[in-house]
């Protein structure tokens, strides 16, 4: 029996949660944004600004499929940022930023250089699957086909599935609109314990 025809809103909400957990875990093995070990495909980082970070994540991954190559996809505040790739390449920015450290650190204390020393801090997210990325856009695919195999209203799982996959975030900007809108409560629901 189809969930769209017989299921609630929520049971059809239910489902294309749940098939977009299932495309997540098949997609993002398939291209490498999942845990490997302790290692996760998703990683905070405090302390730099959002253009900076950026720069030395395109510089860094020049010659990587830009399909592959980690993304600075999600804005939690002005100085907190979240990358998401695969877990060897993330690695490799965080030594990398680790050298570019100590440079600041030498510079600093040779008193070549004033303000603050370079130390961006990186926080390793608790997730199986690197979302927010654009690596990961087949996976809308396979939700919006197992949708349609289902019942379910493929154009809204598209959406939705596209929502957690591949749009970047700017919580930052969502949440002044929300302010702006008019919004007097703000019930935040994590992930994390915010």
């Amino acid at each position: 029996e189809s969930v769209e025809t017989f299921g609630s809103i929520d049971d059809r909400l239910l489902a294309v949660a749940e098939l977009i957990g299932a495309a997540a875990t098949l997609v993002g093995r398939r291209v490498g944004l999942f845990r490997r070990g302790g290692a996760s495909p998703m990683v905070g980082v405090t302390g730099i600004d959002g253009d900076a970070l950026r720069s030395i994540v395109e510089e860094l991954f020049a010659d990587v499929d830009p399909a592959l190559r980690p993304v600075v996809s999600i804005r939690n505040a002005q100085r907190r940022h979240v990358v998401v790739g695969r877990p060897d390449d993330l690695e490799d920015l965080r030594r990398h930023c680790a050298d570019l450290e100590a440079e600041s650190r030498r510079r600093r204390e040779a008193k070549l250089t004033g303000g603050e020393v370079f130390a961006p801090v990186f926080d390793p997210l608790d997730v199986e699957v690197g979302f927010h990325h654009p690596g990961m856009a087949p996976a809308v695919d396979v939700v919006a086909d197992w949708a349609g195999r289902c019942g379910l209203d493929v154009e809204r799982s598209r959406a939705l599935a596209r929502a957690v996959f591949t749009d970047p975030v700017d919580w930052v900007e969502e949440m002044a609109a929300a302010l702006e809108a008019g919004a007097e409560w703000v019930l935040d629901m994590g992930p994390g314990e915010a």
